[in-house]
């Protein structure tokens, strides 16, 4: 098996992933599915993309096929109407189709090289698909984090976070593949490989990590929050207990001087 068998024998179960990320982003589940059972539907997904990858690629059935594959799995975990089916499952595809092209064009223009050349020479290719599939899954990851955290804002700093890492981790894929270019050993391959998925897997590692330590963050803000706020109703409510009693003992004062009054007019009448 090539380098470049094993790089488009990953490329299937990423795209599955980001149908599913999006579909999670924008859809209503049907209910609560426990974590193998998502596992599942990317891993059917992803069967279903690569046959249709397999079969349909660089033809006019491709986007069809890939459509229908994610609509047919997808409405197992989620409900929408069929004009958001389309409409996302579409987008997605079209994310691949737009960031493939992109990064051949970033590709031919460092290396100075034609399109075709990067296409046919394998290492060149497998850099595309690399960086084409982590940039098309960073976008999808960005549009998640923005539509789901509704109720938390992960804040400027999330964002220029994800700028940083990510410009980074493809100048970096791109100075691997510059060096491995120079040095002309194919043994270096798998290794280059390796290293540019390790580069974008760790990338997404910390801004989720960092995503959740800000939810958490304000989570903990927000509970604060609410205890300050429940401190200060107990104590305007132990303030009105206090005037309660106040009233209470004025009442009392003001019932026995009646009764007090009442009695000297009764005597007086008596008199």
């Amino acid at each position: 098996m090539s380098i470049v068998d094993v790089a488009y024998g990953l490329t299937a179960p990423v795209e599955a992933v980001m149908f599913f990320m999006m579909f999670d982003a924008f859809f209503e589940k049907r209910k609560s599915f426990a974590l193998w059972q998502y596992v599942v539907g990317i891993g059917a997904l992803a069967v279903l993309l690569k046959i249709v990858n397999d079969y349909l690629l660089f033809r006019l059935g491709n986007a069809a096929g890939m459509i229908c594959a994610a609509i047919f799995v997808g409405l197992f975990f989620y409900r929408t109407s069929l004009l958001k089916w389309s409409f996302i499952s579409f987008f997605v595809w079209f994310l691949f189709v737009s960031t493939e092209m992109f990064v051949l064009s970033m590709i031919s223009h460092v290396f100075n090289l034609t399109i075709s050349e990067a296409i046919n020479i394998s290492d060149y290719l497998v850099l595309g698909i690399i960086v084409s599939k982590a940039m098309a899954i960073a976008i999808c990851y960005g549009i998640c984090v923005k539509f789901k955290s509704k109720k938390f804002e992960v804040g400027g700093t999330y964002w220029l976070l994800f700028i940083a890492l990510f410009s980074s981790a493809i100048i970096a894929s791109f100075m691997i593949y510059r060096m491995l270019n120079k040095l002309n050993d194919p043994a270096y391959n798998i290794a280059a490989m390796l290293s540019a998925i390790g580069l974008y897997v760790s990338m997404f590692l910390a801004l989720y990590l960092y995503e959740r330590s800000a939810k958490q963050t304000q989570i903990i803000h927000r509970q604060e929050q609410a205890e300050q706020h429940m401190q200060h109703q107990l104590k305007h409510l132990d303030e009105i207990i206090l005037k309660q009693n106040e009233l209470r003992r004025i009442r009392h004062d003001i019932n026995g001087h009646f009764t007090a009054l009442q009695g000297y007019l009764d005597r007086s009448e008596e008199h």
